[in-house]
């Protein structure tokens, strides 16, 4: 897992994991109980998506979110 982050939008949550490699099964089940999680703090009518998106290493991201966590990587210098 390279990144993860979301974006608000109205009632709506976009919740992003950036990855690369193979993705897996136990990874989409780990961004599910995220959705949950984030799920019971909000009213019932907040939407929520998730979007697994593989940008392998060392690829940039280019993706505008607000970063929750992010694995460190070398430097692109």
């Amino acid at each position: 897992m390279r990144r993860v982050g979301f974006l608000l939008d109205g009632r709506k949550i976009q919740l992003f994991c950036i990855y690369d490699g193979a993705s897996s099964e136990s990874l989409s089940e780990e961004m599910s109980v995220v959705e949950t999680e984030i799920l019971a703090d909000f009213a019932a009518d907040v939407l929520t998506e998730v979007r697994l998106v593989r940008i392998d290493a060392p690829g940039a991201i280019k993706l505008e979110a607000v970063w929750v966590y992010a694995r460190k990587e070398a430097s692109s210098n």
